[in-house]
Order: structure tokens, then sequence, then C-alpha cells
């Protein structure tokens, strides 16, 4: 009978695996380096999956990546035996700079279109939706800083109105499955809306909060072509029609 190794390396990897599989059908990690090409040492697409498991394994802060990697076996999960300090925060870091310079709605929605056609996403019908999110904290920025968009007091489904916040668009299909999506401030989101922004005309009738929403308002079918398109930033204006 052979004996048993000194030692045995114990790794808590719970449903990661999984994960790990729906990430390798679609094709991640190619993806996001196809996009977003760097010369270190950790490829982008590595990174972003390791953040992808993290997130979904608890939701620990970005800057603790490093040290969830140390209690994972991350041959397994990675698809490559890497030192946890490879994925230390100056690697992180870097490669978000990298994917918002790209764009980020750019790179998530080239995932979403691939997901879409490999899992046979249903696609004909598409419904948009809001939901915000309350933060802590400040959030002052100088008034001549460019930002995209603005945290900021409002009216609070969460019932707390003493908390900043902000709200996420999302555009989904097949069962709330999203494939657009973008972070506004509240008035850009239609929770509250600024003077002068464009609303679809009342039909009237005894529902006073009733809008009519024309049929060729939102499109019935999205093709995958017309999501590669709205991946693509000089077509800036379709996208803001399918919305």
């Amino acid at each position: 009978m052979s004996s048993l190794p000194a030692a045995i390396e114990v790794s808590p990897v719970h449903h990661l695996p999984i994960l790990k599989a729906y990430a390798d059908q679609l094709g991640l990690v190619s993806l996001i380096n196809h996009y977003v090409p760097t010369e270190m040492n950790v490829d982008a697409g590595t990174v972003v999956l390791g953040l992808v498991l993290d997130t979904l394994s608890g939701r620990s802060p970005l800057y603790r990546l490093e040290e969830f990697f140390a209690q994972q076996d991350t041959e397994l999960l990675l698809g490559k035996a890497l030192p946890p300090h490879a994925l230390n925060d100056d690697t992180v870091g870097r490669v978000l700079d990298r994917l918002y310079d790209f764009g980020t709605m750019r790179v998530f929605t080239a995932c979403t279109v691939r997901a879409a056609t490999r899992f046979s996403l249903e696609r004909r019908y598409v419904h948009f939706d809001t939901t915000s999110r309350s933060v802590w904290g400040e959030y002052q920025f100088a008034e001549t800083q460019d930002l995209p968009f603005q945290v900021t007091y409002g009216y609070s489904k969460d019932k707390r109105p003493d908390l900043k916040q902000f709200v996420l668009s999302t555009l989904c299909v097949d069962r709330a499955v999203p494939i657009w999506g973008k972070p506004e401030e509240l008035h850009r989101s239609g929770t509250t809306p600024r003077a002068g922004t464009p609303r679809w005309p009342h039909t009237g009738g005894a529902t006073a909060s009733s809008l009519h929403i024309p049929r060729d308002a939102l499109p019935a079918r999205l093709s995958s072509f017309r999501l590669l398109a709205m991946a693509s930033p000089q077509l800036d204006a379709r996208r803001k029609l399918l919305i």
C-alpha cells in the first residue's frame, strides 16, 4: 500500500469550478485578451477571471484579490499555477485602467453577445430596467472633473433618503439576463428627469400616470448584429434609441 503524503493541501473551492467551466465555455479569458492586450506577466483575461471568481465567491473588496487566491488552487480556477502575489493591487489596477480606457461597456457587451449565442438566449423581446444603489461617503468631486455620472441624493427605493445613490440602467433579454448596462445619476435614468428631458406623450384616460410608448420606440427583435453594434462607440445614437 502506498504511503500518504506527509502534508495535504486543502482548498475550499465550493462552487467556483462550475463558474470556471462557464467562463471557459464563454471564452472569457481569450475574449478579454483580444480587446485588451497587455505585455504584463499576467494577462488581462486571467485577472478579469480572477475578479469574477472573487466577486461571486462572496464579494470581497478588489484590493484583497491577492489574499483571496492565497487560499485557492489557482491552477484549477485560473487554468495556470500562479503565485498569489502575481495578482497584487498594482496588477489589478493596471488591468482596470486598461479596461476603462477601452470602454467597459464595450467589453461587457462583447461578452454578452457571445453568451447570447453560445447559450441560446431568447432575444426576440427585450426590456429596460433601472436599479438604484445606495452608497456611503461624501463623494465630493471638483465641478471641473470629467465624471461619467454624479453620486447624489434623490428618491430612494431603499427608503434611505439619507444616503447618496446612483442608478444602474440595464437592457435585458431571456428572463432578465442583462446584455447592456450603464451606471447613471438619478435624473438621467428617468427617476428624477432634468428640465428639458424628452418624454413620451401621454395618451389621456383615467390614469394620469400612464404613458404610451410608441411601438417603434423599442425594438421587438434584437439580432446579434445589432448587439454587436451596441458595443461600438460610433453607433452611440443607435444605442440611445434602443433604450
